[in-house]
């Protein structure tokens, strides 16, 4: 960090001239500096000094020096400024956003003290500080100030947090109180944070810490909870002085301090999480630093010193140049300013603060976008800013800016506001200045041409939020998402891949195009797709409208208007659409370049305009464009017209309706419009308000829109039926009329009836006259109407209900004759049964053909008719076609045959089929059969199709069926009972050779394997050779002529010239090596060697290519070896063949590190040919003359060998003289031997070979004459052998123990190993090793009894020594188990003894683990024992007193060992006398509802209420503790005493919270009134003391007599009778009719109330007592009985009331209920106790008290959020 002076803003005084305050305004561009004079200087952002105004005192006549300034603060607007003095006020001035507007005052506070510091939070009103310890608010909007809490200090300084919700005072007591006056997410703890050592004179609230110095020189920094954590001590520091002044940065990670000449930064180190000083800056002659003030983006820092110089300081910790346009400051880690060079041609943009969480560092900063946007990181965080408009957001980001595949992390900037980002296949959407991820989604195509994303660029009229994405789901499908509320709006399916797409900007159209070039437009609102072009090259939105420009090959195409889409306006032209440039003065443009030219075409901005106009919602706008349209071209825009006026009606524009109307000729309308306007402005006379708004205009433009129903309501609702009436006369709607008028009983009903109906018959309506008269019950004259108006039907339904009508013959006959006149023989039948005419009925309804009726009739009349009716029925619907409904009726007939046929010419094949089974085959005709089975072929139901096929004796049609099915194998098994064999031999050769002709071979193939013509698939694959599939029909059907069909493929290929297809098959055919002669025969040695080196072995592979090299001569042949890679192999398969010759010149050639080699492989030929010499000299040329040496030794040629090794090889002689001397050694010529050993010079061997024949003496004597310094040891290893066999060691016994082992003398070895002693060996563990070995072979090898009496011996030496591991091994080796555990429980090894004895002999388990826990319980040791007895375990830690272990094992084991322990515990407890700690446990670990456990909670309860019950937290904990166990406890009995216990503590913690809370005096009295109930459950003196008390606390004097007055009784029973004292002597006449218990009071054994209190209120009992005006008797409600009593004395049969939750009393009306059953609530003290809660919301016991009445009655009231009225 360096803090560098960039200028002085105000000069320095020779004297003393202390600035008052500095402060920046909130968006950084100006700085009020408050000056000794009490000057008001304003600076704009560069601190160039702009205006300045003086202030005045609060009153003037005390003159202008009167006062000081204390504070000045900016109000969060940055267009007020509030000003602290020291004359008991504060003025706020409205400055403006220009610097030449007037300042005024525009608020002013008055206090009772001097104010000593100002703040003005950004969430919150004006915070000031007074000399008398008030901290008071100062709200602007009510010009009114209230006192946020008072202290007993003088305010000394105060400090805001970032986010302005929040403030922290210090006092000059050191005391720092912290305070909220805004909603914080994150708000840390009220009140008094802490005490600080002297008066904090610098305070600073820098995120959750708090920093804080004074004259000490100190400066502490405190965590949230006030403890502090970190220091600075400047006292020590030489020519230091206090810290006078601190503020923060603007992110809350710096702190600039202020003292004598000197300003210092601290930075939080987030890492280390301390502050660390980062830069002193010293200013010499500045004196004592007075104010500071950092802008909001940490950029400058402002001083000002005692003498008043003001000095502009520059902090910054680093800057870069990006591109030499933009420069990037960086004020801290995580801090940085990005500012625009000013630059000409360069666009500027106002400085942008991009500012992390705290915690993190900014890693990186990226300029992008065209230097428009920044991209930040953090390790954690992404940060986006839009430079332009001054916005930034920060995201979660976890993505790492280069992806492990070394993909990029894109970022696109198109969208105006929002940043789309693509990495590893995922789009993420942020929009900026929102910390959120907009949307987030897996995505597969990553263009951002087929990504649309609109983000309220263009307000709708309505002002909708409007967030919306359009994306590829794949390429055919676009998926259209509203990010606002996260739902899918819908997809838009295409038949063709889509490769543009976007919305216009208020994301209600979307404009697409596919990869055939044709352009579509879909309404999002309806997915109406329209094809707008067919051809498209270009196509893009104009910005700020709705108007689309296009160009197809030769055409540039605009649509004005989006909505008329068939509305185009086009123009020629040539070239390609470069882009829309739309020009600050209106002016839009398309360029477009032709050739190197580029043409414009100006759009018609006006038509722009309009479109514009209606979707802003600008009414006058698109008038006036329209108008001036009209001027231009008359008659050329009715549409446009006719829409305005459309929008116009639905904005109440009625006067620019009435234009458009106007203008489209419509007088009617533009009258009655303009008749409404002056309605409107006369009610607007009348009322004095909005006209449009009055019912008559409302009715009027009602009517306009022909929406009569709301007129008539509107009508209605003002009284005015008459006027509906009216209205729908004058519109000729007669029957609203009449249904107003008889709806209303409007006295002229009968005269409108009347009216109307003379009007319908003037009309010749007699049919809506018939229904008028039907409505009015006249049917009479219904009737006669109908049959005027030609409707006899409707006059026979009239008649047909109506037995009067009915009666009448002469009106039945004319409607009858008026019905057989319109051939309507059913109604006319229906008239004659309703007349008892049954005969007549039944004609009519044949002749009408109403068979139905005509059926259920003759039922009932003429049965025998019936079956006649039904076949009647069905070949009436024959003739009309409808065979499908005369099935069933022929079935009924009886007429089966007639059915079938009317099934079939039906179509419905499957009754057919039914019907079928039931007439039998042989009435049944061929074709039936055909149609039928043709049927089920053609719906793929083949076997049906069969049978029918079958059972009509058609084969053919089955095998024909399944031919043109494809159904081969069916076909030829149909054939094959049916066809006689060459029939079907032909047929399907025949047809097989159709589909070859056709060129379809593989359903030919089907088709041959089908029918087994197996030959014929091969002779037509082999005909076309089409060799593959020949084979593949082999390798399925003849497998085993694969290999000789493989061959004559290849060879048919070889003839043809073919050789690679023919190599193929004489592969497959597995004759390779025929496909290698065939190459090699035509010269193709390549290919030949290509062949046999894949499918031949390496040899095979070296032979040909030997055989090659032969054919082109040794030099040809060797190169073309080496190029093959196979010289050296062809050298030795020439050497293999013993073509010597041929590999010598190959080796010398082409590989002539291989000639040794061959040589060699020559020298070898020849030594097997014994062919010495040769050999000899091939074996010298292949530089291996050893082994030409080794030749001759072989032979025993002693002397070639010598002097071959003299010639080539002189070490090789001594090799040949000790071989020479070996064979003498074998041959017993000793002399020999020693002769040619010496003259090797090697006398060790000479001792060796005397060794191994046991000659020792001749050994002693080599040595002694040749080695005489290994004379000695020989001489000891002499001894050894001699004297091996005799004494006794442990060596020895081991060495004769092995050796018997190996002889396989394992008794012996056993007992040698037992012989060895610890004497022997000094080492314990070497003896149990070898007495383990001896253990081992006696057990395998010896007799077991004799194995077991040796091994238990030794395990007990083993024991004696103390090797108890050791011993038990062995006893467990001969089996005995109990033996081991023993010896191991002995030495305390319980892991072993235990494990041993659970897996190998569990009986005796039993016995080890109660020795185990006995050792451990005598050890003391609880842990271990907690492993094996855990009940053990606990009592014993439980015996030592040692609970919390008991308890925290108890816990790991379960709840029901827990709840053991904790009742245990408790109890003992609770005999101790401390309840408390008892209660804790339960509060602790639970209060199960255990039968056991209750009696405990009883009497926890019982002990609780004796002691103070004013500890709230043992309340709240019994309370909760019974609320649980009323919901567990299913004993009604008990239920119902514990819910007594429940609603005692409640009402307990009810009284105790309510009466230091104003305005719940009276509900605390009313809940302590309630407890008297319970007064058999705690003391009753003091519950008839407290209720008393109270009641007489809120002025219920009648009340709190009769309660002190008893409870004057029990105080004085308890102190003449003490433990005796009993309740039933008390005198209870004033409580007889209550449920207050009597008999049961619980009397303590002292009084729970003092002497003191007691003598107060019994002295004002006795002065009460004499008042007359006091009622001594309790108060009686509506009911007659005590107000308290939930009991109803005077009406028993009523149940007792409900008590209320709140107070206890019975709820009586007005009932508030909550979820619960039978939980309810008075109304009144409801709504009273939520007022307090929201009053008091930092009153804790308040809101949990209104928390467990939630969780206590289910739920809250529906009302609680608007309270209970």
């Amino acid at each position: 960090m360096q803090i560098r002076r960039a200028k002085t803003l105000l000069p320095y005084q020779d004297g003393a001239a202390k600035t008052s305050g500095i402060c920046w305004s909130a968006n950084g561009q100006k700085l009020a500096v408050a000056t000794a004079e009490r000057v008001i200087v304003l600076f704009d952002a560069n601190g160039e000094k702009r205006d300045k105004f003086s202030t005045k005192p609060s009153d003037s006549k005390f003159g202008k020096k009167s006062y000081n300034i204390k504070g000045i603060a900016f109000s969060p607007d940055s267009t007020k400024i509030a000003i602290g003095q020291t004359d008991n006020i504060v003025f706020v001035y409205k400055i403006g956003d220009d610097w030449g507007d007037k300042k005024v005052i525009c608020n002013k506070f008055s206090q009772t003290s001097s104010v000593t510091c100002l703040i003005w939070p950004s969430q919150g009103p004006i915070v000031l500080g007074l000399t008398d310890g008030k901290v008071r608010a100062a709200h602007v909007k009510t010009n009114k100030s209230q006192t946020l809490y008072a202290t007993e200090s003088f305010v000394e300084i105060l400090a805001s947090n970032q986010s302005g919700t929040g403030f922290i005072s210090g006092h000059a007591d050191g005391t720092i109180v912290r305070f909220y006056v805004a909603e914080d997410g994150t708000a840390l703890p009220q009140g008094k944070v802490v005490i600080h050592g002297v008066a904090p004179t610098a305070l600073v609230w820098a995120g959750t810490l708090i920093l804080a110095s004074g004259s000490d020189q100190k400066l502490v920094c405190y965590s949230a909870e006030g403890r502090p954590i970190q220091q600075f001590d400047y006292s020590r520091v030489k020519e230091e002085h206090e810290i006078t002044v601190a503020v923060s940065s603007g992110c809350g990670q710096m702190v600039a301090l202020g003292s004598f000449d000197k300003i210092r930064i601290l930075s939080f180190n987030s890492r280390k999480r301390q502050w660390e000083e980062s830069a002193i800056k010293e200013i010499t002659n500045m004196y004592t630093i007075t104010c500071l003030a950092w802008r909001s983006d940490s950029l400058y820092l402002v001083s000002s010193s005692l003498c008043g110089g003001v000095e502009l300081m520059e902090t910054v910790a680093k800057r870069t140049l990006w591109n030499g346009r933009v420069e990037i400051i960086y004020i801290s880690s995580s801090q940085v300013v990005i500012k625009s060079v000013p630059n000409e041609g360069v666009a500027f943009f106002h400085p942008v603060v991009i500012r992390t969480q705290p915690g993190l560092e900014i890693e990186t900063v990226r300029i992008m976008g065209r230097e428009n946007y920044a991209v930040a990181r953090t390790d954690k965080t992404l940060i986006l800013a839009d430079l332009r408009r001054g916005l930034v957001s920060e995201v979660p980001w976890k993505e790492p800016e280069i992806i492990q595949d070394g993909n990029k992390t894109k970022f696109h900037f198109d969208t105006p506001h929002a940043c789309m980002v693509f990495s590893r296949g995922e789009l993420t959407l942020i929009e900026y200045g929102v910390n959120t991820i907009l949307e987030r989604l897996r995505m597969e195509f990553m263009n951002p041409h087929l990504i649309s994303v609109r983000i309220n660029e263009r307000r709708h009229k309505q002002g909708d939020n409007i967030k919306r994405l359009a994306y590829l789901l794949d390429l055919k499908t676009i998926g259209i998402s509203d990010l606002v509320t996260g739902h899918s709006l819908g997809q838009i399916s295409h038949e063709s891949k889509i490769d543009w797409l976007e919305m216009n900007e208020t994301g209600r159209k979307l404009l697409f195009r596919d990869q055939k070039l044709r352009l579509y437009m879909v309404d999002l609102a309806t997915s109406t797709k329209t094809l707008l072009l067919s051809s498209c090259l270009f196509v893009e939105w104009v910005a700020g409208s709705d108007v689309i420009v296009a160009q197809s090959p030769s055409l540039l195409h605009v649509w004005y208007h989006a909505e008329s889409s068939d509305k185009v306006q086009t123009t020629d032209i040539r070239g390609e659409v470069l882009d829309i440039v739309k020009e600050p003065g209106g002016r839009t443009t398309v360029r477009i370049q032709d050739g190197t030219m580029i043409n414009e075409v100006t759009l018609d901005d006006q038509l722009i305009e309009f479109g514009t106009a209606i979707e802003d919602g600008d009414l006058i706008r698109a008038l006036s464009y329209l108008e001036r349209l009209d001027s231009h071209s008359p008659g050329s825009a009715k549409g446009l017209w006719a829409t305005l006026a459309h929008i116009s009606l639905d904005a109440n524009e009625l006067r620019i309706a009435s234009r458009c109307y106007a203008a489209l000729g419509d007088i009617s309308k533009v009258r009655f419009l303009m008749e409404t306007v002056r309605s409107s402005e006369e009610v607007a006379k009348t009322i004095k308000g909005d006209g449009f708004s009055s019912p008559l205009v409302q009715a009027r433009m009602a009517i306009f829109q022909r929406d009569l129903s709301t007129a008539e309501r509107i009508y209605i609702d003002q009284g005015s039926p008459d006027d509906a009436v009216r209205m729908y006369r004058q519109l000729l709607q007669w029957e609203d009329a009449l249904r107003v008028a008889e709806t209303y009983n409007l006295s002229d009903r009968h005269q409108i009836r009347q009216d109307y109906l003379q009007w319908l018959q003037t009309t010749c309506q007699e049919s809506a006259a018939a229904e008028v008269y039907e409505r009015a019950g006249d049917y009479a004259s219904a009737v006669t109407m109908c049959l005027k108006a030609g409707l006899p039907s409707k006059a026979a339904k009239l008649m047909l209900h109506r037995d009067e009508l009915l009666s009448d013959a002469e009106a039945v006959h004319q409607v009858v004759t008026a019905l057989q006149r319109c051939n309507m023989y059913v109604q006319a039948g229906e008239m004659y049964q309703a007349t008892a005419k049954l005969d007549k009925a039944f004609e009519l309804y044949r002749k009408g053909h109403a068979y139905a009726k005509a059926i259920d009739l003759a039922r009932q009349t003429f049965p025998g008719e019936v079956t006649f009716l039904e076949e009647l029925w069905g070949d009436y619907l024959m003739s009309t076609h409808r065979p499908e409904q005369a099935i069933a009726h022929y079935i009924e007939a009886g007429k089966m045959t007639t059915a079938l046929r009317a099934a079939i010419e039906a179509h419905q094949w499957e009754k057919a089929a039914d019907i079928l089974e039931v007439v039998g085959e042989s009435n049944v005709e061929t074709e039936h059969f055909q149609m039928l089975g043709r049927y089920y072929a053609t719906v793929r139901a083949y076997e049906k199709a069969e049978k029918f096929f079958m059972k009509g004796k058609l084969p053919m049609e089955v095998v024909k069926m399944y031919i043109s099915v494809g159904h081969w194998s069916r076909a030829y098994e149909a054939a094959k009972h049916s066809l006689p064999a060459t029939e079907i031999k032909r047929l399907f050769n025949d047809e097989g050779q159709t589909l070859v002709k056709a060129g379809r071979f593989r359903e030919a193939e089907q088709l041959f394997v089908a029918a087994q013509l197996i030959d014929s698939a091969v002779e037509m694959y082999r005909s076309s050779k089409n060799y593959d599939q020949l084979i593949r029909v082999i390798s399925n059907h003849l497998p085993d002529q694969l290999s000789r069909y493989h061959l004559d493929i290849a060879r048919q290929l070889q003839a043809d010239g073919n050789r690679k297809s023919a190599e193929k098959h004489f592969i497959a055919a597995n004759a390779w090596g025929d496909a290698v002669t065939m190459y090699r025969d035509c010269g193709l040695w390549e290919d030949a060697f290509r062949v046999v080196r894949a499918k031949g072995s390496p040899k095979e592979a070296a032979a040909l290519a030997l055989e090659w090299a032969l054919s082109v001569g040794p030099e040809v042949g060797g190169k073309l070896l080496l190029r093959q890679g196979m010289a050296e192999e062809c050298i030795a398969l020439a050497c293999d063949q013993e073509m010597f010759e041929f590999a010598v010149g190959m080796a010398q050639s082409v590989a002539p590190h291989k000639l040794k080699t061959v040589q060699r492989l020559l020298a070898v030929h020849l030594q097997s040919a014994d062919r010495w010499k040769e050999a000899e000299e091939a074996y010298v040329k292949a530089g291996v003359a050893r082994e030409a040496i080794e030749m001759h030794l072989s032979r025993g040629d002693w002397l070639a060998a010598e002097q071959l090794a003299e010639q080539h090889d002189p070490e090789a002689l001594n090799q040949i003289l000790i071989s020479r001397a070996q064979a003498s050694l074998d041959a017993g010529d000793f002399q020999q031997f020693e002769t040619l050993i010496l003259r090797a010079q090697q006398p060790l061997l000479l001792l060796q070979g005397y060794k191994e024949t046991g000659r020792w003496q001749d050994v002693l004597r080599v040595a002694k004459e040749y080695l005489p310094n290994r004379l000695a040891a020989l001489q000891d290893e002499y001894d050894h052998y001699v004297t091996k066999t005799q004494g006794v060691n442990a060596a020895s016994l081991i060495a004769q123990a092995r050796d018997w082992e190996l002889q396989g003398e394992f008794s012996r070895s056993v007992d040698c190993y037992f012989k060895i002693t610890l004497a022997m060996v000094n080492e314990p563990a070497k003896l149990v090793a070898l007495w383990n070995k001896a253990s081992e072979l006696a057990v395998k090898f010896l007799d077991e009894d004799k194995a077991v009496v040796l091994v238990r011996n030794a395990a007990r030496q083993l024991r004696e020594i103390g090797q108890a591991a050791a011993a038990a091994q062995l006893y467990l080796s001969v089996d005995s188990v109990r033996d081991a555990v023993d010896i191991l429980m002995e030495a305390r090894d319980w892991t072993r003894a235990r494990k041993i004895a659970q897996e190998l002999e569990p009986d005796y388990y039993p016995r080890v683990e109660s020795a185990y826990r006995e050792w451990l319980r005598a050890e003391g040791k609880a842990d271990q024992l907690a492993d094996v007895d855990l009940n053990g375990a606990l009592e014993m830690l439980a015996g030592q007193g040692q609970w919390d272990q008991v308890l925290q094992k108890a816990q790991k084991h379960g709840a029901e060992l827990l709840n053991k322990y904790v009742a245990i515990y408790s109890t003992e407890l609770i005999k101790q006398q401390r309840s408390s700690a008892a209660l804790e446990l339960f509060i602790k670990y639970g209060a199960p509802a255990k039968p056991q456990n209750l009696n405990i909670y009883r009497h926890l309860a019982s002990e609780i209420l004796l002691e103070d019950k004013n500890d709230i937290k043992s309340l709240i904990g019994l309370r909760n503790i019974f609320h649980q166990l009323v919901k567990e406890v299913t004993s009604p009995t008990i239920n119902m005493e514990f819910e007594r216990f429940l609603r005692l503590f409640h009402y307990t913690m009810i009284s105790n919270t309510c009466q230091n809370v104003s305005g719940l005096e009276v509900i605390a009295t009313k809940a302590s009134v309630s407890l008297l109930r319970y007064a058999d459950l705690f003391p009753a003196d003091r519950a008839f003391y407290e209720a008393g008390m109270k009641a007489k606390a809120v002025g219920w004097d009648n009340l709190a007599f009769v309660l002190l007055n008893r409870y004057l009784d029990i105080a004085d029973m308890i102190e003449d009778n003490g433990d005796s004292a009993d309740a039933t002597l008390l005198d209870n006449t004033d409580f007889e009719q209550t449920d207050i218990p009597f008999d049961k009071l619980c009397i303590p054994a002292r009084p729970c109330v003092n002497g003191t209190l007691k003598e107060q209120a019994k002295e004002w009992v006795l002065a009460v007592s004499l008042d007359q005006r006091i009622e001594q008797q309790l108060p009686l409600d509506e009911r007659g009985v005590y107000e308290a009593c939930l009991i109803n004395w005077k009406k028993s049969s009523d149940p007792p009331a409900t008590p209320c939750v709140l107070t206890g009393y019975p709820v009586l009306r007005q009932p508030v209920k909550f979820p619960a059953q039978g939980k309810e609530t008075n109304r009144e003290d409801w709504n009273r106790f939520l007022v307090a809660v929201k009053r008091w919301p930092d009153n804790r016991q308040l809101h949990e008290t209104l928390d467990f009445i939630e969780k206590w009655c289910n739920g809250l009231p529906s009302v609680t959020s608007q309270f209970a009225f």
